[in-house]
């Protein structure tokens, strides 16, 4: 039995078990695997459209973690200080 991706978050569901399975957590609360799977794809969306891609780190000079996956770190960094330049010459 192969793994659903889910397995990227930890868990280990097989294909073949119905999506209609419930499952009970040790505190009792009980949980269907299709939703543990629509949320493990949410998590994934929210990853690939916007942690990614959007927002901005500090620990990566303030670029996305595509852009330096991609190599556009430096293209950035050099359109940021002509930016900076035209600021310092414009506004002295």
């Amino acid at each position: 039995m192969a793994p659903t991706p889910a397995a990227s978050v930890g868990v280990a569901i097989p294909k073949n078990i119905d999506p209609k399975t419930r499952i009970t957590s040790k505190e009792g609360r009980t949980i269907s695997l299709k939703n543990i799977i629509n949320l493990e794809h949410k998590i994934s969306e929210f990853v690939q459209c916007y942690y990614n891609h959007q927002r901005v780190h500090e620990s990566l000079d303030n670029l996305t973690p595509a852009d330096v996956c991609c190599g556009r770190a430096t293209e950035i960094a050099k359109a940021r200080d002509e930016e900076l330049n035209h600021e310092i010459q414009t506004n002295g």
